[in-house]
């Protein structure tokens, strides 16, 4: 669901595609490519998902590792451009976390070993 809320997909419904988000992900890459790179994210700890209590589904939140890396990058960012606009930064602090130098799709890092429950 947020893959496709990212890529602005039209199977979005309610209030979803109102967010500032919707379609925000379309330059970066397709499906597979937000795919891949959510769970690289996920096996670097970067994101936590939390079963929701009682239904089927999880929710995924910043992890305390990610959330210290972004304040560091946003100070080095703030200190470095004061001008940089918060597009801008977002942009700067995703293409720091990625490669993107050939534009490829995030690969599983080798010997990395998977949670195949991981649903995005």
């Amino acid at each position: 669901m947020i893959i496709n809320v990212v890529l602005g997909s039209k199977t979005v419904k309610g209030d979803l595609n109102q967010l500032a988000e919707y379609g925000a992900g379309k330059r970066f890459g397709n499906y597979k490519w937000w795919q891949n790179f959510f769970l690289i994210l996920k096996i670097n700890e970067f994101i936590v998902s939390k079963q929701i209590k009682g239904c089927f589904g999880s929710t995924i939140s910043l992890s305390c590792k990610a959330k210290k890396w972004l304040n560091v990058q946003k100070d080095k960012y703030h200190n470095s451009n004061a001008l940089l606009s918060s597009s801008d930064l977002d942009e700067a602090l995703l293409f720091e976390l990625i490669d993107t130098d050939d534009n490829k799709v995030p690969t599983k890092p080798k010997n990395t070993k998977i949670d195949k429950k991981v649903m995005l």
